[in-house]
């Protein structure tokens, strides 16, 4: 359950950062206290479905968007997917995605 909550915290980082908004600038629209909120956001704390609801409004997208959460993959499903993605490349494609790995690795 705490993983859940680091992961939806995480997210609503990133949206609140991706409008320059502070923290206590979505727990004040949201109408709640920006300690709570920042443990919130920190996967400290557990959320009401009525505050998701609002820390949504908040920030501009709908509850689905809101919770667009992957969860944790390991190594094995990791590796599984990036081959995935490079089998259904161009050879452009496949070369562009070596020199950009290749070049991040190093």
């Amino acid at each position: 359950m705490q993983d859940t909550a680091k992961r939806i915290g995480a997210r609503f980082l990133t949206l609140r950062r991706r409008l320059k908004y502070t923290q206590e600038q979505v727990a004040e629209k949201s109408g709640i206290n920006s300690t709570y909120y920042g443990r919130v956001e920190r996967g400290e704390a557990n959320i009401s479905l009525e505050l998701l609801v609002s820390i949504a409004n908040t920030l501009g997208v709908s509850l689905s968007e809101l919770l667009d959460i992957e969860p944790e993959k390991d190594r094995a499903q990791l590796f599984a997917e990036f081959v995935t993605l490079l089998e259904n490349t161009s050879d452009d494609e496949l070369k562009l995605a070596y020199k950009v790995v290749r070049d991040v690795l190093r």
